[in-house]
């Protein structure tokens, strides 16, 4: 083998392994509406339960509010992140709760924030895993947690969705959870000390719904809501078309449209399946829209969005540090990282 070919084949050797580290990394593609799902927390549920050795539950409550994103890819590849509120962690017993938050426990002043962040998913036998790091009380360790397996359905307005159903045991001791003080003086005496076989366990309950095309278009398309009618303006016509009908609406009824319509317009566009012509008209949305409502971050933002997506990489990263710079916590960072934006 000469040293042409024996280069060219180190190069696709090289090139081989990144792509297998790529797919082992737990980012085997790149998200966009089509795979990002919801889960709204009236529907679903963060919990959290101790228990002492001998299976004594000495509490077993809720978050009332939290956040979460998720990516499905489909078959086991799956990304999830949850943030939440530590403060709003309840027992429905306001002794326990109180105690729920103290330095011992969850040290809610100090630490207002519990979260996960998967690194990978992978299936072990019937079971499917998701290896990421938890943050609890300003400590974050690499945990596993079991991951019942995903089955797609499709709700009563044709909207795809899924359960999404987890857990993991929590080593009190790594992150610093030292468990003293009782639940009530006597003689109501329960022990909430833990001892070295006492557990933590966190459970989450997800209801994942798609951002599907027929979410946006049920929602957005009625005949008498100016992002529906935009949108067949431009389905039919082109964008040109449907930026003349904007400003029409806009001159005629200016209280119907604000900095947010041409924004779901371009929301819906890019929703399901979209073709590279839909990304296009999108942008042309996001640009005028920009141009009118230069102060308003949120269309920046989805603007950068979409300029990943649709494989603009370089000026999207551009975009996003437009934003970063004047405020990050418009940036859904989750997103961004899966195109390597920091």
């Amino acid at each position: 083998m000469n040293k042409k070919n024996l280069f060219i084949l180190l190069i696709l050797v090289a090139m081989g392994g990144l792509l297998y580290a790529f797919r082992q990394s737990g980012n085997p593609q790149r998200p966009n509406w089509s795979n990002r799902f919801i889960a709204p927390s009236t529907n679903s549920q963060v919990s959290l339960a101790v228990k002492h050795q001998n299976g004594t539950q000495v509490a077993a409550g809720q978050f009332g509010s939290f956040s979460s994103n998720i990516f499905y890819f489909g078959g086991d590849d799956l990304a999830l992140k949850f943030n939440l509120v530590s403060s709003s962690y309840t027992a429905g017993n306001n002794m326990v709760d109180s105690i729920m938050a103290t330095p011992d426990w969850l040290s809610a002043d100090k630490h207002p924030s519990i979260s996960f962040a998967s690194v990978r998913s992978k299936r072990k036998g019937e079971k499917l895993f998701l290896e990421g790091n938890l943050n609890l009380k300003g400590v974050s360790k690499s945990v596993e947690m079991i991951v019942e397996p995903i089955e797609m359905k499709k709700s009563a307005n044709d909207i795809d969705y899924f359960v999404l159903k987890g857990r993991v045991k929590i080593n009190r001791s790594d992150f610093g959870v030292s468990g003293q003080r009782n639940w009530y003086p006597s003689p109501w005496k329960v022990d909430m000390t833990m001892d070295s076989g006492s557990s933590i366990e966190l459970n989450f309950h997800f209801i994942a719904q798609s951002w599907s095309k027929k979410w946006g278009e049920n929602i957005f398309s009625a005949n008498d809501n100016p992002v529906g009618r935009i949108y067949k303006e431009i389905q039919a016509k082109g964008v040109k078309k449907g930026l003349k009908l904007y400003e029409a609406i806009k001159n005629e009824t200016p209280d119907q449209v604000d900095e947010n319509t041409l924004g779901y317009t371009s929301f819906v566009l890019t929703l399901g399946d979209p073709t590279e012509k839909d990304y296009e008209q999108a942008l042309e949305l996001f640009e005028y829209n920009i141009e009118q409502f230069p102060d308003y971050m949120t269309a920046k933002n989805n603007y950068a969005e979409t300029l990943a997506m649709a494989g603009k990489i370089k000026e999207a990263s551009e975009w996003y540090m437009k934003v970063k710079a004047v405020d990050e916590s418009f940036l859904d960072q989750d997103f961004f990282d899966y195109y390597g934006i920091k």
